[in-house]
């Protein structure tokens, strides 16, 4: 269901002392202000690890994270095959995207569709 994801991950985030965020692009990510008003309302004391395939200006990338988060966070360049996953000791919480035309065939929009699964 829409928006269901928001409360799943508050669960399994509060739930974990070690948290991998699996991206893309890291800049996508960093400057969303849904995505950090995210990592600003759940991750609490949690130790973030942000796993990032590419980046286009990684200084100001890290610099707008470490400025949303205050909690102890790592940034590592890693091609892993996700496109979007939370990680923690008992879960991943996958993000899978898909373009869908909006208004007319000139105009797209990304729209997330989230999985979870056991990490056992």
């Amino acid at each position: 269901m829409d928006g269901e994801y928001r409360d799943i991950l508050k669960y399994i985030v509060s739930q974990s002392s070690d948290v991998d965020l699996y991206v893309d692009n890291f800049d996508d990510w960093a400057f969303d202000s849904q995505f950090t008003a995210t990592l600003t309302e759940n991750m609490g004391k949690s130790n973030l690890s942000i796993y990032y395939a590419q980046a286009n200006n990684i200084k100001a990338a890290k610099k707008q994270i470490e400025w949303n988060f205050k909690g102890g966070c790592k940034c590592v360049e890693k091609d892993k095959k996700y496109f979007f996953c939370w990680k923690t000791e008992s879960y991943l919480l996958y993000g899978v995207p898909k373009l869908r035309n909006v208004i007319d065939d000139n105009t797209t929009c990304l729209c997330m569709s989230y999985y979870l699964r056991s990490n056992s």
